[in-house]
């Protein structure tokens, strides 16, 4: 869809705005696309919008043209470059985990967990960056699926279990979009990103509506437990499946679909070969651990947990970097 083309939203509120503009087969599965805009998309951001893309696409050029340089090559100007930055210098030191991607959902935050203060130039890579923009499209992706695949239930507050939360930031934002307000489990391995995820509960007034859960869903009966404790109409696990191996995600994927309530709902994320700035991504940036997987290779593993094709759905924001797959239990 050309940006000039005037279309009313398929669903928007204060955060954002979503389009679908194709719906599609691709390998076995439905693939919904979609254009996401926030307000950081809007006029008054589009002149920095511009610089710091042309930033991070100069670097990507670089790192393309040089495919052997890996992040720790001495050598490597890109990372170099990056780094000369005061505010990713100090940010750095949370990769990959909640405490990380927190600054950038909400950009307005002024200082990092550690009290250093956000620079102005990181500020905008975290508005700007399309690591930022496809970081915040499969928030919003998974927030309008949600709300879809609970506007049936009205008679009580919907249950979420949010795996591998962080500070649950991505799940409080999507709850707010709900008719009510939904009973809350998150879960993290991490004991203070629960305990900054409990104060912005509290801040939200929402405190008694959560429960917290220090547990790894990567562990023999972990998950099976969260979800029989919780009874789950919907599952997010935002930014944990493109850590983990195959033979992880299979797991995952079979307990919940015999352990989940019927009519529930899981969504996950990966990140895609297809992202514009992989290279910035893995060997400029050097955020660790991440697994590019392809639809196809995602379908494959969902097909081996015996999840049903028709169970499935993809969502394919246009900023290309993430798929947001969700799993509906019949």
């Amino acid at each position: 869809m050309g940006e000039n083309v005037v279309r009313i939203p398929d669903y928007q509120n204060r955060k954002f705005k979503l389009w679908r503009t194709d719906n599609l087969i691709e390998q076995g599965i439905t693939a919904t696309h979609l254009r996401l805009r926030d307000r950081f998309s809007m006029p008054r951001y589009q002149a920095g919008r511009v610089v710091f893309s042309s930033f991070v696409h100069q670097i990507e050029r670089y790192l393309r043209r040089h495919p052997d340089m890996q992040f720790d090559y001495p050598r490597n100007r890109a990372r170099a470059f990056i780094y000369l930055l005061p505010g990713i210098r100090s940010w750095s030191l949370f990769m990959p985990g909640g405490f990380a991607t927190h600054p950038v959902h909400n950009p307005d935050i002024k200082r990092l967990h550690s009290g250093k203060r956000i620079d102005y130039l990181t500020r905008n890579l975290f508005r700007h960056s399309l690591d930022a923009v496809g970081l915040r499209s499969r928030s919003y992706a998974m927030s309008w699926y949600a709300v879809t695949a609970t506007a049936h239930i009205t008679k009580r507050p919907v249950r979420w279990l949010s795996v591998a939360a962080g500070t649950g930031y991505p799940t409080f934002e999507a709850a707010e979009l709900l008719r009510q307000q939904p009973r809350i489990t998150l879960s993290d391995i991490n004991e203070e990103a629960l305990t900054v995820a409990r104060h912005l509960a509290e801040e939200r007034g929402i405190g008694e509506s959560v429960t917290f859960e220090l547990a790894d869903a990567t562990k023999k009966g972990e998950f099976a437990r969260l979800i029989t404790q919780s009874r789950p109409d919907v599952i997010d696990m935002m930014g944990l499946v493109e850590y983990l191996a195959d033979d992880v995600i299979v797991m995952l994927m079979r307990t919940f679909y015999a352990k989940a309530p019927h009519g529930a709902t899981l969504i996950f994320t990966n990140m895609r070969p297809t992202h514009p700035h992989l290279q910035t991504h893995q060997r400029g940036l050097g955020w660790p651990g991440v697994q590019v997987r392809t639809i196809a290779s995602v379908a494959k593993l969902l097909h081996k947990a015996a999840i049903p094709e028709e169970s499935i759905e993809v969502l394919l924001p246009d900023d290309q970097v993430y798929g947001i797959y969700c799993i509906k239990k019949p």
